[in-house]
């Protein structure tokens, strides 16, 4: 049976010729379009245009606009011979000879180079090394230096003692130091030895300092307190050297906030009537801190209340609160007056309120 295909409509002779020449034209051998792609070259890379340089992508003359190829080079070649001290200058400019000058890759000031983006993470990590060197270094001397500290602050010239104590406290300024000196017990305890028994001011001033650095640590809390350091610092309450005052303070208020049985030791030393005796101070800072030991001390404690209320402190408290606008100091007196009025006993009540009128203040203020 013959296949017979329907004919379609007639071809124009136009369409007969662009057949041909799609077969023919410019490829030099017939191809039936099913393997066209094997004699085609991509438009960008035929050999025709190869020979035509205007269609390249010249890099030099991309970046490099308005330099000849020999200026290139030039820059180039002094580009590499400077890379070192580059990377010198912006990561260790120390270590460069001062005159030096080094030729800059930054074209856009706002877009800072490779080199320039790793400069500050490596200026952190030199530091980083030369700290802990440091450290460790403090940390050796102030090992190497505590056995002949100890000699010389249980010496008995005074000017002796005076320069050991200042030594001392010049140490623990530096953390390495400080942790070596509160793991010595022996140069804790001669510390407290020289603050109870030296009337010189350098030497207490330097003692007293030391304690104060180590009361920012619990180590150095807990080697205080084993040392006996809280009657030689209540001692310092009635220092009238505002430097020595403040040392000694601070030193007890972090000892009553973190180290177990500092409140009955500070009581028992008499710590009570001398921080009600400094609420005459004007220091508002300083108050803060006496007001806000006053309320530890007091705060659950019957007796405690009873030894401020003889001392004279509610009227001490009364005239802060009246004089002063110091929030921190106001909060800490407010706590105090507020805890002794809420337990004291009816007839201690009468005196309290008795207190309180004729020092023409409202209790208000007190359940605010």
């Amino acid at each position: 049976m013959a296949f017979q295909m329907q004919a379609g409509p007639p071809r124009s002779k136009q369409d007969n010729s662009e057949a041909l020449m799609w077969q023919q034209g410019g490829y030099g051998v017939l191809d039936s379009g099913v393997h066209s792609g094997a004699t085609t070259g991509a438009h960008s890379i035929r050999d025709e245009e190869m020979d035509d340089g205007s269609l390249l992508f010249d890099l030099d003359s991309q970046g490099y606009s308005g330099f000849t190829t020999d200026q290139v080079d030039e820059m180039n070649a002094e580009l590499n011979v400077t890379r070192s001290q580059r990377v010198r200058a912006a990561m260790f400019p120390e270590t460069l000879d001062e005159g030096v000058e080094i030729p800059s890759t930054q074209f856009d000031p706002s877009v800072p180079t490779a080199v320039q983006r790793l400069a500050e993470p490596a200026q952190m990590l030199k530091h980083a090394v030369v700290n802990i060197i440091n450290y460790q270094d403090d940390a050796d001397l102030a090992t190497r230096a505590i056995p002949e500290l100890i000699k010389l602050l249980n010496d008995e010239d005074q000017v002796i003692v005076s320069n050991a104590a200042m030594m001392v406290h010049q140490l623990s300024k530096k953390e390495a130091a400080r942790h070596a000196i509160m793991s010595n017990p022996q140069l804790i305890a001669a510390l407290v030895r020289a603050i109870s028994s030296s009337n010189d001011l350098d030497t207490t001033k330097g003692a007293v300092g030391t304690l104060h650095n180590l009361s920012h640590h619990r180590q150095g809390l807990l080697a205080i307190f084993k040392s006996g350091g809280i009657p030689a610092l209540v001692k310092l309450l009635s220092s009238p050297v505002e430097t020595v005052l403040f040392y000694g303070i601070t030193t007890l208020h972090n000892l009553l906030l973190h180290q177990d049985g500092s409140k009955m030791a500070v009581r028992l030393a008499g710590g009570l009537q001398k921080m009600v005796s400094l609420l005459c101070k004007n220091n508002v800072k300083f108050l803060a801190i006496v007001t806000d030991c006053l309320q530890i001390l007091a705060y659950g404690n019957q007796e405690s209340k009873l030894i401020i209320l003889a001392s004279q402190g509610p009227i001490e408290l009364v005239r802060i609160m009246r004089s002063y606008d110091y929030e921190k100091l106001l909060w800490t007196t407010s706590r105090v007056l507020k805890g002794m009025f809420s337990s004291l006993k009816n007839q201690c009540r009468h005196c309290y309120f008795f207190i309180l009128f004729y020092s023409n203040f409202s209790t208000e203020c007190l359940w605010k």
